[in-house]
């Protein structure tokens, strides 16, 4: 299973990567600290979950949830963001994802989407 991490809060990618790693530890991570750096690998390699921050400091995870709409349709997608904003949130519905989690996320919500989408 191939999995790519997008979170620019270095110590947060950490802490998701090792979560999933302790869940399932033979699972294929790989971790985006900016949205130009997720489209690189999204355009190279194909990964069967993705895991989203909306608010990246390049481009928006908007424009990489669109990407992946349109040319990974088959990915599945879970959104983590903090985003509490009603606008951006009604952007997010424009697009196909499978699950969204607000931070902070708890170990055992994050253990529950984990046991849904990688087990």
């Amino acid at each position: 299973m191939k999995i790519l991490l997008i979170e620019d809060i270095e110590i947060l990618a950490n802490l998701f990567a090792e979560m999933i790693r302790f869940y399932k530890p033979e699972a294929q991570i790989d971790v985006a600290l900016t949205g130009k750096e997720a489209l690189e690998k999204l355009k190279k390699e194909k990964y069967d979950v993705v895991f989203l921050d909306i608010i990246l400091p390049d481009i928006s995870g908007l424009e990489i949830l669109d990407f992946i709409n349109t040319n990974c349709p088959d990915t599945k997608v879970i959104i983590i963001t903090a985003v509490t904003d009603n606008n951006i949130i009604k952007k997010i519905n424009e697009y196909h994802y499978d699950e969204i989690l607000f931070k902070p996320v708890s170990r055992d919500t994050f253990f529950s989407v984990l046991e849904k989408y990688i087990a």
